[in-house]
C-alpha cells in the first residue's frame, strides 16, 4: 500500500499499486505547483488511521472538475446555485448529496450528474438506492 501525500494537505490518498501513485503525484504536481507531493509505503493501519479515499486504477488519477449544486426550497420556489467547486482527482470527488430536504447540495464528477443528484435529493429518495441508478450519473 502506498500513501501519497502534500507537504500543506498532509495526506490525501491512498492505493495498493506503485504506478497508481505515481500518475496520482504526477497529476497533483500539475494541480499543485511548487508544491512538493510525494508517495511512500504505508501499513493498512496508517491509511485507515488517515481515513484517506482509495484510488484504485488509473482513471482515478484523472484530473477533473468536481461541480456542486445547491438546491434551496423557498415556499413553491426552488433556488439552484450552481458552480464548478475544485479542480482535483477523479477518484477524490464525493459522489454524494448531504444536507436537509429543503436546504441540500451534492457534488459530483459533471454539473449533470451533480444537477441530477440535486434534484433526486428533493423527492422521496428510499433510504437505500445506488448513486448508478441515477440518470446522468
Amino acid at each position: 500500500m502506498y500513501l501519497i501525500q502534500t507537504l500543506k494537505e498532509g495526506p490525501v490518498a491512498a492505493c495498493y499499486k506503485a504506478r497508481v501513485a505515481e500518475a496520482a503525484v504526477t497529476a497533483l504536481r500539475c494541480l499543485y505547483p511548487g508544491q512538493k507531493v510525494w508517495y511512500g509505503p504505508a501499513s493498512c493501519a496508517r491509511v485507515n488511521e488517515t481515513g484517506v479515499e482509495m484510488l484504485n486504477s488509473l482513471q482515478e488519477t484523472e484530473i477533473v472538475t468536481a461541480w456542486r449544486v445547491s438546491l434551496r426550497r423557498e415556499g413553491p420556489d426552488v433556488k439552484e446555485f450552481v458552480y464548478p467547486n475544485r479542480r482535483t482527482l477523479r477518484g477524490l470527488v464525493r459522489v454524494t448529496i448531504w444536507g436537509q430536504p429543503d436546504d441540500l447540495m451534492a457534488e459530483a464528477h459533471s454539473e449533470a450528474a451533480a444537477r441530477s443528484l440535486a434534484q433526486h435529493g428533493l423527492t422521496d429518495l428510499p433510504l437505500r438506492f445506488a448513486v448508478g441508478d441515477l440518470p446522468g450519473v
